[in-house]
């Protein structure tokens, strides 16, 4: 009975694990039982690579709070997604990358993971 609760709470975690598309325009991250967040790439005016964490966070605003958060625990494959975002970010965007990630995510693969797509 322990263990049939154990498998279904970890079913239940799964489903609600939030899946991030990347298009031409936009990014957008959903979960099950939360409203969907969207920032089109022409709005992002910072993104910050943390140096504690491996995530992505996306700014509208220089000095608010991230719009926008992708972290590696997330992620099966994050790479490649970092690297979709980054890519598409515009010219002007300011990136802070204290721990020297972006060229490890530009150099590493393209593969699309199962919980991410590229709709581009």
């Amino acid at each position: 009975m322990l263990l049939t609760g154990a498998t279904l709470l970890a079913a239940a975690g799964y489903g609600l694990r939030a899946t991030v598309r990347v298009s031409e325009t936009a990014v957008r991250k959903t979960r099950p039982l939360w409203t969907d967040n969207v920032l089109r790439f022409e709005d992002i005016q910072r993104l910050h690579l943390p140096v504690t964490t491996e995530a992505l966070w996306l700014y509208t605003e220089p000095n608010g709070s991230p719009d926008l958060s992708i972290e590696v625990q997330s992620f099966e494959r994050f790479g490649p997604l970092a690297r979709r975002v980054l890519r598409r970010l515009p010219q002007q965007t300011e990136i802070q990358d204290p721990a020297g990630r972006v060229e490890e995510y530009r150099r590493c693969g393209d593969a699309a993971g199962e919980n991410q797509t590229d709709d581009g």
